[in-house]
Protein backbone atom coordinates (compact mmCIF):
# COMPACT_ATOMS: atom_id res chain seq x y z
CA UNK A 1 0.00 0.00 0.00
CA UNK A 2 1.28 3.45 -0.80
CA UNK A 3 2.02 5.92 1.92
CA UNK A 4 1.40 9.63 1.86
CA UNK A 5 4.27 11.96 1.03
CA UNK A 6 6.35 12.93 4.06
CA UNK A 7 4.75 16.37 4.41
CA UNK A 8 1.31 17.88 4.85
CA UNK A 9 -0.29 18.97 1.59
CA UNK A 10 -2.44 22.08 1.29
CA UNK A 11 -4.86 20.39 -1.12
CA UNK A 12 -8.58 20.05 -0.50
CA UNK A 13 -10.07 16.56 -0.34
CA UNK A 14 -10.43 14.83 -3.65
CA UNK A 15 -13.87 14.56 -5.18
CA UNK A 16 -15.21 11.07 -4.91
CA UNK A 17 -16.55 8.75 -7.59
CA UNK A 18 -17.20 5.19 -6.46
CA UNK A 19 -19.25 2.40 -8.10
CA UNK A 20 -22.89 2.35 -6.95
CA UNK A 21 -22.47 -1.14 -5.50
CA UNK A 22 -20.45 0.26 -2.61
CA UNK A 23 -23.17 2.75 -1.72
CA UNK A 24 -25.29 -0.11 -0.38
CA UNK A 25 -22.71 -0.81 2.32
CA UNK A 26 -24.19 -0.19 5.77
CA UNK A 27 -21.74 0.46 8.56
CA UNK A 28 -22.21 0.55 12.35
CA UNK A 29 -20.38 3.73 13.33
CA UNK A 30 -23.35 5.93 12.58
CA UNK A 31 -23.73 8.96 10.38
CA UNK A 32 -23.01 12.28 12.03
CA UNK A 33 -24.25 15.85 11.64
CA UNK A 34 -24.71 19.26 13.32
CA UNK A 35 -24.94 23.10 13.12
CA UNK A 36 -23.33 25.10 10.29
CA UNK A 37 -23.53 27.81 7.61
CA UNK A 38 -21.77 28.03 4.34
CA UNK A 39 -19.69 25.00 3.42
CA UNK A 40 -19.93 21.91 1.37
CA UNK A 41 -18.95 18.35 1.89
CA UNK A 42 -20.05 14.72 1.78
CA UNK A 43 -19.99 11.83 4.21
CA UNK A 44 -20.81 8.22 4.83
CA UNK A 45 -20.28 5.64 7.54
CA UNK A 46 -21.35 2.51 9.39
CA UNK A 47 -24.42 2.33 11.51
CA UNK A 48 -27.98 3.24 12.27
CA UNK A 49 -27.39 6.07 9.87
CA UNK A 50 -25.77 4.30 6.94
CA UNK A 51 -23.47 5.21 4.14
CA UNK A 52 -20.48 4.47 2.04
CA UNK A 53 -18.30 6.19 -0.44
CA UNK A 54 -20.11 7.76 -3.35
CA UNK A 55 -20.22 10.68 -5.72
CA UNK A 56 -19.44 14.23 -4.68
CA UNK A 57 -22.19 16.40 -3.28
CA UNK A 58 -22.52 19.99 -2.23
CA UNK A 59 -24.46 21.20 0.76
CA UNK A 60 -25.04 24.01 3.17
CA UNK A 61 -22.84 24.76 6.10
CA UNK A 62 -24.72 25.97 9.10
CA UNK A 63 -25.83 28.54 11.58
CA UNK A 64 -24.73 28.59 15.18
CA UNK A 65 -26.63 26.73 17.85
CA UNK A 66 -27.21 27.79 21.44
CA UNK A 67 -28.13 26.02 24.62
CA UNK A 68 -31.75 25.12 25.02
CA UNK A 69 -33.56 24.45 28.24
CA UNK A 70 -33.27 21.30 30.25
CA UNK A 71 -35.55 19.51 32.67
CA UNK A 72 -37.51 22.71 33.24
CA UNK A 73 -34.58 25.16 33.41
CA UNK A 74 -34.37 27.60 30.49
CA UNK A 75 -31.02 28.22 28.85
CA UNK A 76 -29.99 30.76 26.23
CA UNK A 77 -31.89 29.03 23.47
CA UNK A 78 -35.55 28.37 22.94
CA UNK A 79 -35.70 24.59 23.03
CA UNK A 80 -36.65 22.40 25.96
CA UNK A 81 -35.73 18.95 27.09
CA UNK A 82 -37.85 16.34 28.75
CA UNK A 83 -35.78 14.40 31.27
CA UNK A 84 -36.37 11.37 33.41
CA UNK A 85 -34.23 9.77 36.07
CA UNK A 86 -32.78 6.32 35.99
CA UNK A 87 -35.07 3.35 35.88
CA UNK A 88 -33.11 0.71 34.03
CA UNK A 89 -32.37 -2.46 35.93
CA UNK A 90 -29.00 -3.63 34.68
CA UNK A 91 -27.99 -7.23 35.25
CA UNK A 92 -24.46 -7.55 36.62
CA UNK A 93 -22.27 -10.64 36.75
CA UNK A 94 -18.89 -10.34 38.45
CA UNK A 95 -15.69 -12.27 37.85
CA UNK A 96 -12.76 -12.84 40.16
CA UNK A 97 -11.21 -9.99 42.13
CA UNK A 98 -8.01 -8.29 41.01
CA UNK A 99 -5.50 -6.61 43.28
CA UNK A 100 -6.73 -3.21 44.44
CA UNK A 101 -3.36 -1.67 43.62
CA UNK A 102 -3.93 -2.29 39.92
CA UNK A 103 -6.53 0.48 39.73
CA UNK A 104 -10.15 1.43 40.19
CA UNK A 105 -11.50 -1.85 38.82
CA UNK A 106 -11.60 -4.34 41.72
CA UNK A 107 -13.38 -7.13 39.86
CA UNK A 108 -14.13 -8.15 36.30
CA UNK A 109 -17.79 -7.85 35.47
CA UNK A 110 -20.39 -7.70 32.76
CA UNK A 111 -23.54 -5.54 32.84
CA UNK A 112 -26.46 -6.13 30.49
CA UNK A 113 -28.72 -3.11 29.94
CA UNK A 114 -32.02 -4.31 28.46
CA UNK A 115 -33.78 -2.07 25.97
CA UNK A 116 -30.71 0.08 25.27
CA UNK A 117 -27.84 0.40 22.83
CA UNK A 118 -24.73 2.15 24.18
CA UNK A 119 -22.53 3.65 21.48
CA UNK A 120 -19.75 5.24 23.51
CA UNK A 121 -17.92 4.73 26.81
CA UNK A 122 -15.45 6.86 28.81
CA UNK A 123 -13.83 6.75 32.25
CA UNK A 124 -13.73 9.66 34.70
CA UNK A 125 -10.73 10.68 36.78
CA UNK A 126 -12.31 8.97 39.81
CA UNK A 127 -12.76 5.72 37.87
CA UNK A 128 -16.50 6.14 37.23
CA UNK A 129 -17.51 4.50 33.95
CA UNK A 130 -19.85 6.55 31.73
CA UNK A 131 -21.77 5.22 28.73
CA UNK A 132 -24.17 6.90 26.32
CA UNK A 133 -26.65 5.75 23.70
CA UNK A 134 -30.34 5.11 23.15
CA UNK A 135 -32.98 3.67 25.50
CA UNK A 136 -36.31 2.21 24.49
CA UNK A 137 -35.87 3.32 20.91
CA UNK A 138 -36.72 6.95 21.75
CA UNK A 139 -34.69 8.40 24.65
CA UNK A 140 -31.12 9.61 24.89
CA UNK A 141 -29.49 7.49 27.60
CA UNK A 142 -26.53 8.19 29.89
CA UNK A 143 -25.27 5.81 32.58
CA UNK A 144 -22.69 6.11 35.35
CA UNK A 145 -21.36 2.78 36.66
CA UNK A 146 -19.28 1.77 39.66
CA UNK A 147 -15.91 0.53 38.34
CA UNK A 148 -15.68 -2.11 41.09
CA UNK A 149 -18.83 -4.09 40.38
CA UNK A 150 -20.58 -2.45 37.41
CA UNK A 151 -23.54 -1.28 39.47
CA UNK A 152 -25.47 1.57 37.82
CA UNK A 153 -25.04 4.45 40.29
CA UNK A 154 -26.67 7.23 38.24
CA UNK A 155 -28.81 7.29 35.11
CA UNK A 156 -30.41 9.91 32.90
CA UNK A 157 -32.86 9.57 30.02
CA UNK A 158 -34.19 12.51 28.05
CA UNK A 159 -35.73 13.68 24.80
CA UNK A 160 -34.85 17.13 23.52
CA UNK A 161 -37.76 19.55 23.54
CA UNK A 162 -40.97 18.16 22.06
CA UNK A 163 -39.07 15.94 19.66
CA UNK A 164 -40.12 12.36 19.02
CA UNK A 165 -36.68 10.80 19.58
CA UNK A 166 -33.16 11.68 20.74
CA UNK A 167 -30.05 9.49 20.57
CA UNK A 168 -26.50 9.90 21.86
CA UNK A 169 -23.52 8.66 19.87
CA UNK A 170 -20.54 10.28 21.63
CA UNK A 171 -19.44 11.53 25.04
CA UNK A 172 -16.45 13.34 26.50
CA UNK A 173 -15.40 14.39 30.00
CA UNK A 174 -13.61 17.46 31.29
CA UNK A 175 -13.52 19.67 34.37
CA UNK A 176 -16.36 21.64 32.74
CA UNK A 177 -18.74 18.68 32.79
CA UNK A 178 -19.89 15.58 30.95
CA UNK A 179 -20.57 16.42 27.30
CA UNK A 180 -22.68 14.23 25.04
CA UNK A 181 -23.67 14.52 21.39
CA UNK A 182 -25.73 12.71 18.80
CA UNK A 183 -28.95 13.52 16.99
CA UNK A 184 -32.53 14.42 17.76
CA UNK A 185 -35.66 14.00 15.65
CA UNK A 186 -38.32 16.76 15.53
CA UNK A 187 -40.21 14.32 13.32
CA UNK A 188 -39.01 11.01 11.96
CA UNK A 189 -36.91 10.77 9.76
CA UNK A 190 -35.86 14.45 10.01
CA UNK A 191 -32.94 14.89 12.39
CA UNK A 192 -30.79 17.63 13.88
CA UNK A 193 -27.50 17.38 15.68
CA UNK A 194 -27.74 17.23 19.47
CA UNK A 195 -25.26 18.65 21.98
CA UNK A 196 -25.75 18.55 25.76
CA UNK A 197 -23.96 18.84 29.08
CA UNK A 198 -24.65 16.95 32.30
CA UNK A 199 -23.32 17.11 35.82
CA UNK A 200 -20.93 14.12 35.99
CA UNK A 201 -21.83 13.42 39.64
CA UNK A 202 -25.63 13.51 39.48
CA UNK A 203 -26.18 13.25 35.70
CA UNK A 204 -28.60 16.16 35.96
CA UNK A 205 -28.95 17.98 32.65
CA UNK A 206 -27.39 21.45 32.50
CA UNK A 207 -28.64 22.16 28.98
CA UNK A 208 -29.39 20.63 25.61
CA UNK A 209 -28.66 22.37 22.32
CA UNK A 210 -29.96 21.45 18.84
CA UNK A 211 -27.47 21.78 15.98
CA UNK A 212 -28.81 22.64 12.54
CA UNK A 213 -26.70 21.62 9.57
CA UNK A 214 -28.65 21.19 6.33
CA UNK A 215 -31.87 21.92 4.52
CA UNK A 216 -32.35 18.16 4.14
CA UNK A 217 -32.64 17.88 7.94
CA UNK A 218 -30.56 14.72 8.10
CA UNK A 219 -27.97 15.97 10.56
CA UNK A 220 -26.04 13.97 13.15
CA UNK A 221 -22.96 14.09 15.41
CA UNK A 222 -21.03 10.86 15.96
CA UNK A 223 -17.65 11.87 17.44
CA UNK A 224 -16.30 14.53 19.77
CA UNK A 225 -12.97 15.60 21.23
CA UNK A 226 -12.05 18.13 23.92
CA UNK A 227 -9.19 20.44 23.06
CA UNK A 228 -6.67 21.51 25.72
CA UNK A 229 -7.83 25.10 25.11
CA UNK A 230 -11.42 24.47 26.14
CA UNK A 231 -13.27 24.00 22.84
CA UNK A 232 -15.48 20.96 22.23
CA UNK A 233 -15.04 19.77 18.64
CA UNK A 234 -17.62 17.45 17.10
CA UNK A 235 -17.70 15.56 13.81
CA UNK A 236 -20.50 13.94 11.88
CA UNK A 237 -22.54 14.33 8.73
CA UNK A 238 -25.34 16.22 7.08
CA UNK A 239 -27.57 15.03 4.25
CA UNK A 240 -28.54 11.49 3.35
CA UNK A 241 -27.66 8.80 0.82
CA UNK A 242 -25.59 10.11 -2.09
CA UNK A 243 -25.87 13.63 -0.62
CA UNK A 244 -24.33 12.71 2.74
CA UNK A 245 -21.30 14.89 3.46
CA UNK A 246 -18.86 15.70 6.27
CA UNK A 247 -19.70 18.19 8.99
CA UNK A 248 -17.73 19.61 11.88
CA UNK A 249 -18.87 21.70 14.83
CA UNK A 250 -16.72 23.83 17.11
CA UNK A 251 -18.61 24.16 20.38
CA UNK A 252 -18.28 26.13 23.58
CA UNK A 253 -18.63 24.51 26.98
CA UNK A 254 -21.81 26.54 27.55
CA UNK A 255 -23.81 25.17 24.63
CA UNK A 256 -23.03 27.39 21.66
CA UNK A 257 -21.73 25.79 18.50
CA UNK A 258 -20.88 26.64 14.92
CA UNK A 259 -20.79 24.01 12.21
CA UNK A 260 -19.16 23.96 8.80
CA UNK A 261 -18.33 21.71 5.89
CA UNK A 262 -14.85 23.19 5.37
CA UNK A 263 -15.40 23.31 1.61
CA UNK A 264 -14.97 19.54 1.42
CA UNK A 265 -17.06 17.98 -1.34
CA UNK A 266 -16.53 14.24 -0.98
CA UNK A 267 -19.19 11.83 0.16
CA UNK A 268 -17.11 10.45 3.00
CA UNK A 269 -17.32 9.97 6.74
CA UNK A 270 -15.88 12.55 9.11
CA UNK A 271 -15.68 9.77 11.67
CA UNK A 272 -12.83 10.00 14.13
CA UNK A 273 -11.52 13.08 15.92
CA UNK A 274 -8.42 13.63 18.05
CA UNK A 275 -6.73 16.77 19.31
CA UNK A 276 -3.75 18.30 21.04
CA UNK A 277 -2.69 21.89 21.70
CA UNK A 278 -1.57 22.36 18.09
CA UNK A 279 -4.42 20.85 16.07
CA UNK A 280 -7.69 18.98 15.83
CA UNK A 281 -7.28 15.95 13.55
CA UNK A 282 -10.12 14.39 11.55
CA UNK A 283 -9.93 11.30 9.36
CA UNK A 284 -12.01 11.00 6.17
CA UNK A 285 -12.27 8.30 3.51
CA UNK A 286 -11.88 9.36 -0.12
CA UNK A 287 -12.20 7.83 -3.57
CA UNK A 288 -10.33 4.65 -4.38
CA UNK A 289 -10.21 3.29 -0.85
CA UNK A 290 -7.84 5.80 0.68
CA UNK A 291 -8.05 8.16 3.65
CA UNK A 292 -6.88 11.67 4.33
CA UNK A 293 -6.44 13.55 7.58
CA UNK A 294 -7.41 17.20 7.98
CA UNK A 295 -5.75 19.40 10.60
CA UNK A 296 -7.78 22.26 12.06
CA UNK A 297 -6.84 25.13 14.36
CA UNK A 298 -8.14 24.03 17.79
CA UNK A 299 -8.91 27.65 18.74
CA UNK A 300 -11.13 28.26 15.69
CA UNK A 301 -14.74 28.97 16.68
CA UNK A 302 -16.59 29.11 13.33
CA UNK A 303 -16.24 28.43 9.61
CA UNK A 304 -12.89 26.69 10.06
CA UNK A 305 -10.89 25.76 7.00
CA UNK A 306 -8.28 23.02 7.47
CA UNK A 307 -4.79 24.21 8.28
CA UNK A 308 -3.65 21.42 5.97
CA UNK A 309 -4.74 18.11 4.52
CA UNK A 310 -2.53 15.05 4.26
CA UNK A 311 -1.83 13.24 1.01
CA UNK A 312 -4.05 10.23 0.34
CA UNK A 313 -3.06 7.11 2.24
CA UNK A 314 -4.17 4.07 0.23
CA UNK A 315 -5.86 1.29 2.21
CA UNK A 316 -8.82 -0.58 0.69
CA UNK A 317 -8.85 -1.08 -3.08
CA UNK A 318 -12.55 -0.18 -3.32
CA UNK A 319 -13.58 1.39 -0.03
CA UNK A 320 -12.23 2.33 3.39
CA UNK A 321 -14.48 3.14 6.34
CA UNK A 322 -12.54 4.74 9.24
CA UNK A 323 -14.30 4.41 12.57
CA UNK A 324 -12.05 5.91 15.23
CA UNK A 325 -8.77 7.77 15.57
CA UNK A 326 -6.51 8.24 18.61
CA UNK A 327 -3.53 10.54 19.06
CA UNK A 328 -0.64 9.27 21.17
CA UNK A 329 2.95 10.53 21.34
CA UNK A 330 2.79 12.22 17.94
CA UNK A 331 1.21 9.26 16.15
CA UNK A 332 -2.38 8.96 14.96
CA UNK A 333 -3.81 5.46 15.24
CA UNK A 334 -6.87 4.88 13.08
CA UNK A 335 -9.13 1.82 12.98
CA UNK A 336 -11.99 0.73 10.75
CA UNK A 337 -12.54 -1.60 7.82
CA UNK A 338 -11.61 -1.89 4.17
CA UNK A 339 -13.26 -3.44 1.12
CA UNK A 340 -11.22 -4.63 -1.86
CA UNK A 341 -14.02 -5.97 -4.11
CA UNK A 342 -16.44 -3.19 -5.04
CA UNK A 343 -19.29 -5.63 -5.59
CA UNK A 344 -18.61 -7.80 -2.53
CA UNK A 345 -19.21 -7.59 1.23
CA UNK A 346 -15.95 -9.12 2.46
CA UNK A 347 -14.70 -6.28 4.66
CA UNK A 348 -11.42 -6.73 6.52
CA UNK A 349 -10.34 -4.99 9.71
CA UNK A 350 -7.78 -2.22 9.33
CA UNK A 351 -5.49 -0.41 11.72
CA UNK A 352 -3.05 2.29 10.65
CA UNK A 353 -0.35 4.38 12.27
CA UNK A 354 0.09 7.83 10.69
CA UNK A 355 2.70 10.42 11.61
CA UNK A 356 0.72 13.38 12.96
CA UNK A 357 3.44 15.85 11.92
CA UNK A 358 3.86 14.70 8.32
CA UNK A 359 0.70 12.80 7.45
CA UNK A 360 2.73 9.84 6.18
CA UNK A 361 1.74 6.22 6.73
CA UNK A 362 3.98 4.48 9.25
CA UNK A 363 2.33 1.06 9.40
CA UNK A 364 -0.82 -0.84 8.51
CA UNK A 365 -2.27 -4.01 10.01
CA UNK A 366 -5.23 -6.01 8.76
CA UNK A 367 -7.17 -9.19 9.50
CA UNK A 368 -9.89 -10.95 7.52
CA UNK A 369 -11.27 -13.83 9.61
CA UNK A 370 -14.65 -14.07 7.84
CA UNK A 371 -16.17 -13.36 4.42
CA UNK A 372 -18.62 -10.87 5.96
CA UNK A 373 -18.05 -7.55 7.75
CA UNK A 374 -14.99 -7.64 10.00
CA UNK A 375 -14.70 -4.18 11.55
CA UNK A 376 -12.61 -2.42 14.18
CA UNK A 377 -15.05 0.10 15.66
CA UNK A 378 -13.11 1.71 18.50
CA UNK A 379 -9.64 1.90 20.01
CA UNK A 380 -7.67 3.32 22.91
CA UNK A 381 -3.94 3.51 23.68
CA UNK A 382 -2.27 2.76 27.01
CA UNK A 383 1.00 1.39 28.40
CA UNK A 384 2.50 0.71 24.99
CA UNK A 385 -0.57 -1.11 23.69
CA UNK A 386 -3.29 -0.34 21.16
CA UNK A 387 -6.55 -1.88 22.43
CA UNK A 388 -9.25 -2.41 19.79
CA UNK A 389 -12.99 -3.18 19.96
CA UNK A 390 -13.52 -5.58 17.06
CA UNK A 391 -16.59 -7.20 15.51
CA UNK A 392 -16.27 -10.10 13.06
CA UNK A 393 -18.79 -11.98 10.95
CA UNK A 394 -21.33 -9.13 11.01
CA UNK A 395 -24.00 -9.06 8.31
CA UNK A 396 -23.51 -5.32 7.82
CA UNK A 397 -27.11 -4.37 8.46
CA UNK A 398 -28.64 -5.61 11.71
CA UNK A 399 -27.39 -4.63 15.12
CA UNK A 400 -29.07 -7.74 16.53
CA UNK A 401 -27.10 -10.08 14.23
CA UNK A 402 -26.46 -12.93 16.66
CA UNK A 403 -24.09 -14.59 14.18
CA UNK A 404 -21.45 -11.92 14.76
CA UNK A 405 -18.81 -11.99 17.52
CA UNK A 406 -17.23 -9.17 19.52
CA UNK A 407 -13.56 -9.20 20.51
CA UNK A 408 -11.11 -7.17 22.55
CA UNK A 409 -7.79 -7.12 20.70
CA UNK A 410 -4.33 -5.83 21.67
CA UNK A 411 -1.43 -4.74 19.45
CA UNK A 412 2.02 -3.92 20.77
CA UNK A 413 3.28 -0.40 20.01
CA UNK A 414 4.89 0.98 18.01
CA UNK A 415 2.68 -0.58 15.35
CA UNK A 416 4.66 -2.32 12.60
CA UNK A 417 3.55 -3.30 9.11
CA UNK A 418 1.79 -6.65 9.08
CA UNK A 419 1.92 -6.99 12.86
CA UNK A 420 -0.35 -9.66 14.34
CA UNK A 421 -2.23 -9.03 17.60
CA UNK A 422 -0.42 -9.71 20.85
CA UNK A 423 -3.70 -11.28 21.93
CA UNK A 424 -7.37 -11.29 20.97
CA UNK A 425 -10.12 -12.31 23.36
CA UNK A 426 -13.70 -13.20 22.35
CA UNK A 427 -16.20 -11.44 24.60
CA UNK A 428 -18.56 -14.22 25.57
CA UNK A 429 -22.14 -13.64 24.47
CA UNK A 430 -21.24 -10.30 22.87
CA UNK A 431 -22.23 -10.09 19.20
CA UNK A 432 -20.63 -6.74 18.54
CA UNK A 433 -17.89 -4.74 20.30
CA UNK A 434 -18.37 -1.01 19.63
CA UNK A 435 -16.07 1.14 21.78
CA UNK A 436 -13.35 0.65 24.38
CA UNK A 437 -12.18 3.00 27.13
CA UNK A 438 -9.30 2.81 29.59
CA UNK A 439 -8.94 3.97 33.17
CA UNK A 440 -5.70 5.88 32.59
CA UNK A 441 -5.75 7.46 36.05
CA UNK A 442 -6.62 4.45 38.13
CA UNK A 443 -4.60 1.56 36.80
CA UNK A 444 -5.36 0.52 33.23
CA UNK A 445 -8.71 -1.24 33.58
CA UNK A 446 -10.54 -1.51 30.24
CA UNK A 447 -14.26 -1.17 29.54
CA UNK A 448 -15.91 -2.33 26.33
CA UNK A 449 -19.42 -1.43 25.23
CA UNK A 450 -21.21 -3.71 22.81
CA UNK A 451 -24.39 -5.51 21.90
CA UNK A 452 -25.74 -8.90 22.87
CA UNK A 453 -28.75 -10.02 20.82
CA UNK A 454 -29.51 -6.36 20.15
CA UNK A 455 -29.23 -5.24 23.81
CA UNK A 456 -26.52 -3.13 25.37
CA UNK A 457 -23.71 -4.75 27.31
CA UNK A 458 -20.65 -3.32 29.10
CA UNK A 459 -17.73 -5.59 29.94
CA UNK A 460 -14.76 -4.80 32.18
CA UNK A 461 -11.37 -6.32 31.42
CA UNK A 462 -7.87 -6.46 32.84
CA UNK A 463 -5.02 -5.14 30.64
CA UNK A 464 -4.07 -8.75 29.84
CA UNK A 465 -7.47 -9.44 28.26
CA UNK A 466 -9.09 -11.21 31.21
CA UNK A 467 -12.71 -10.05 31.00
CA UNK A 468 -15.92 -10.41 32.96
Amino acid sequence: MASGAPYWGSMKFLENAVPPGIRAVCLLALAAGGCATGGTGGTSGFGPGSASNGSSASGTGGSSGSAGSTAGTTGSGSATATASGGSTAGTTSAGSTTAASTGAMCSRWRVDVPGSVLWDVEVGDDGTVYAAGLAGGTEAHVLALDPCDGAIVQEQKFIHGNHVRSELLALALSSDGLFVAGRTYPTDPESEGLYARLDPTTLELDWTSPLFGSLEKRDSISRMTLTPLGRVWMGGSVGAGANMRPWWVSGSTTGQGCGFGAGITVQAASVGLASDASAVYSIIDVAGGGVQIARFDPTCTCMCDPLSVSPVVDIGMANTAPQDIILSAGTLYGVGSALDDAMGIDHRTVGVAIDAATGSLLAQVTTNPTAKFDVDFGAVVGDGTLYVARTIGWDGANIDDTGAQGYLVAYDLPLTAGEVPAWEVPLMGVNGALKVARDSAGGAALYVTGVSAGQAVIVSCDPDGTCG
